[in-house]
């Protein structure tokens, strides 16, 4: 979060960055067929989007434009089946208003907009999220015997009961484990 921007984060940079300006398309399509809350809303997800874009996605920014798009993308969804449901004939008609058209449009393109966010910001997620976990998929093969944090040799030397102090509670030891005692390790900066 506080270094310096993936690739991931710098190759999705552009493809948010069209995102941002096809929603706001989407914004004045949305003014023009006179969906006023509609296109407030998407302003604000809008908003939310150039802040990402500014901080580099930075993976909390990104999560919460991430949320912003999928929610929205949700009720863009019912929108688009309500209007389908409702809309006798075809989507699209020549004889029918530049308005009609321009609903059928923004109400088509608005939920695919919003999921295209969302993979954007999970694929973001993601890449942060796989460079924070440890690779557990190596079974223990016993070579951090000693390490921190280990329980080395079970039937080895244990540490003694704790004594209570005053009034203090004692802590309950794990058998056999030692804080800060073991091999040492040294965090690789990127």
């Amino acid at each position: 979060m506080g270094g310096p921007p993936s690739e991931i984060q710098l190759a999705m940079r552009p493809w948010l960055g069209l995102l941002i300006g096809l929603q706001s398309t989407l914004v004045l399509g949305r003014i023009f067929i006179v969906d006023i809350w509609g296109s407030f809303i998407l302003l604000m997800v809008i908003i939310v989007g150039v802040v990402t874009l500014r901080r580099k996605l930075d993976v909390l920014s990104c999560v919460s434009y991430g949320f912003m798009v999928v929610f929205t993308g949700l009720f863009d969804f019912i929108l688009l089946f309500e209007r389908y449901a409702r809309v006798p004939g075809p989507f699209f008609a020549a004889e029918r208003s530049l308005q009609y058209n321009v609903a059928s449009a923004v109400f088509l393109i608005s939920p695919l907009l919003d999921f295209m966010g969302a993979v954007i910001c999970w694929k973001v997620y993601s890449d942060y999220d796989n460079q924070m976990m440890p690779d557990l998929s190596m079974p223990y093969s016993g070579h951090l015997e000693g390490a921190y944090g280990t329980m080395g040799d079970p039937d080895g030397p244990q540490s003694p009961p704790p004594q209570p102090l005053g009034l203090a509670l004692a802590v309950p030891q794990v058998r056999g484990f030692q804080p800060f005692s073991g091999r040492s390790f040294k965090v690789a900066h990127r």
